[in-house]
């Protein structure tokens, strides 16, 4: 190989690292599912462990879209949606508790498209 091509590899190389490194700055640092399913222990009453609703008009969170749960535990919290159980459930929550317990819900199996709430709670 040229000198040439070796540099320019070597600073794609690093152009691809350093902007890597930059995207894992951005999102801050990796959620901890554990910790997550343990701050959410307050939220099993009504959305479950697993994340299937068993309380009519209660959404089911296992398996929604991290991001979306992140940003609704945050308006929640910061009182940009109102919903007086879930405001008062919210308002402790810390960023990094946002983070985590999205990620333990989303990460939680979703019912199958074809079955309803009531075959799910009825197989538990």
């Amino acid at each position: 190989m040229h000198m040439e091509t070796l540099i320019r590899i070597g600073l794609a190389a690093w152009l691809l690292a350093s902007h890597v490194a930059h995207a894992q700055t951005q999102s801050g640092p990796a959620p901890d599912v554990g910790a997550g399913k343990k701050r959410a222990a307050v939220c099993f009453a009504c959305h479950n462990a697993d994340g299937i609703s068993r309380i009519p008009g209660t959404p089911h969170l296992a398996g929604q879209e991290r991001h979306y749960l992140e940003n609704a535990l945050r308006a929640y919290r910061d009182g940009q949606r109102q919903d007086p159980t879930m405001n008062a459930m919210a308002k402790p929550l810390s960023d990094r508790d946002i983070v985590n317990i999205a990620a333990y819900y989303s990460l939680q199996n979703r019912m199958n498209n074809v079955q309803t709430a009531a075959q799910a709670v009825d197989a538990k």
